[in-house]
């Protein structure tokens, strides 16, 4: 039986995919990018190629779609962070967090006083 693909050689296998007998000049050949270890014909061998082109191209524009759509909503928010209002709200909130750390480190002095003075009433 001769080769479907050449019509030259005596078929040594079936194509796994088609079905189809090939000979050994027109299988596919294991590379490391295309590691296969069933025979394949040229003919399906170059359908998968381009089928996992396809596939790739497509994750690729998927990609640079959300890279574009990142980049879009990374520009709106560094807009809305420099805002006037917006760094008026944050030095606001920065004074009132340094207002609330001085009262606390008063109330906190305050009281090592009391207890250092209480320590120290008989002595003197």
């Amino acid at each position: 039986m001769l080769c479907y693909y050449c019509e030259k050689n005596e078929a040594e296998g079936y194509c796994d995919q088609c079905g189809e007998p090939v000979c050994i000049d027109c299988r596919v050949v294991m590379t490391l990018q295309n590691q296969i270890d069933y025979p394949l014909c040229l003919g399906c061998g170059n359908s998968n190629n381009e089928e996992r082109g396809r596939e790739a191209h497509a994750e690729w524009t998927r990609q640079e779609e959300i890279k574009t759509k990142k980049t879009k909503i990374a520009a709106a928010k560094k807009k809305a962070y420099w805002k006037p209002e917006a760094v008026e709200k944050r030095r606001l909130k920065k004074i009132e967090k340094q207002k609330l750390k001085k009262e606390l480190y008063e109330k906190q002095m305050a009281k090592t006083i009391k207890i250092v003075s209480s320590m120290f009433r008989g002595m003197f």
